[in-house]
């Protein structure tokens, strides 16, 4: 049975994660404009990448997420330097997994993997910002991070909403996300299968755009 692993990129895996960047781009974000996305492409992505690996910054890290040899997603952890989360010490950047690949242990360990890095790097409390209209926000909310903010994003001059979420004690996080990623890989690492790894529903999510009807469990195959 092959491992899901999330380790440290190298500039040989620069051009994978521009792919992989692009894909999940262009599936979890149809809300977007389509020239926003359709401008973020592979030569966009392979320069912002190449640029980083070349010359990064102090407690910041990407990582490839691999199933064997093959790429499945990326991750990138950096400080918190938003004036709009002046509490917040990291961020988790980004965090992307292939489509048929959701529904594994990728999601749980590319955040636990990020969290205990920033952790090691004494960048805590720790800060995600999300589209307001992607629904992964709800799992965030599931998982004990709480909304503190929202905000009007500009991306080439279009403005986004999103929510800006601080985490939860990191204790409570590792054991939820250690749960999932148990639960995942004990039952195989294969890609696209029907059953989904949720947390127990939790009545007290904190978001004020959650109500009674969009409340629900999310199921790990819509994993961004």
């Amino acid at each position: 049975m092959k491992t899901i692993q999330v380790i440290p990129a190298t500039i040989h895996d620069v051009t994978e994660i521009a792919r992989i960047h692009v894909d999940c781009w262009h599936n979890c974000y149809g809300f977007l404009p389509s020239e926003l996305v359709s401008r973020r492409n592979k030569a966009f992505r392979l320069a912002q990448w190449s640029q980083w690996i070349k010359n990064p910054g102090l407690a910041e890290r990407l990582y490839v997420i691999r199933s064997g040899q093959s790429g499945i997603g990326f991750c990138f952890a950096r400080p918190c330097g938003d004036k709009d989360a002046p509490y917040g010490a990291g961020e988790l950047h980004a965090g992307y997994v292939l489509p048929k690949w959701r529904g594994t242990s990728a999601g749980p360990k590319l955040m636990l993997t990020m969290a205990q890095f920033l952790e090691k790097h004494h960048k805590i409390p720790l800060i995600i910002w999300v589209f307001r209209q992607n629904p992964m926000r709800l799992w965030y909310a599931q998982l004990g991070w709480k909304k503190f903010i929202e905000r009007s994003r500009t991306i080439d001059g279009i403005q986004i909403a999103e929510y800006g979420y601080i985490s939860p004690p990191l204790q409570q996080l590792y054991h939820r996300l250690n749960v999932m990623i148990e639960n995942c890989d004990g039952r195989g690492v294969v890609p696209r299968r029907k059953r989904s790894c949720r947390l127990a529903h939790r009545p007290d999510l904190a978001d004020s755009g959650i109500t009674p009807e969009t409340d629900q469990r999310i199921p790990w195959d819509r994993l961004p």
